[in-house]
């Protein structure tokens, strides 16, 4: 009986591989989610156009994907934490306003 031996790095290999199908995956479901969103935004107060909702899909894609290879190359640069920490500091401000201005419409 013989068995499959793999050399060190076919492991590792794997693995790299594993995560980039799942980074597309994930990707291609941002984009669909707004595809999703289309028929809520066409219903809305705005009433946007065929072609205005066609924008609004086409500039978030390509906003996304402009930003997508500039935040993989800064990951790697300054580690996730360092991607990270930005981001949710930025975050925190909108929230804490949002939160504000719900508790003080009750």
């Amino acid at each position: 009986m013989s068995t499959l031996t793999l050399e060190p790095g076919v492991r590792s290999r794997t693995r790299i591989m594993a995560v980039m199908a799942a980074s597309v995956v994930l990707a291609v479901a941002l984009v669909a989610a707004v595809n999703l969103a289309i028929p809520t935004l066409a219903a809305s107060e705005l009433h946007p156009s065929q072609a205005q909702i066609l924008w609004i899909v086409d500039a978030y894609v390509i906003v996304f994907a402009c930003l997508l290879i500039p935040a993989g190359a800064a990951g790697d640069r300054f580690g996730r934490k360092g991607c990270c920490w930005p981001g949710w500091a930025c975050s925190r401000p909108d929230a804490s306003r949002r939160r504000s201005r719900r508790t003080s419409s009750r």
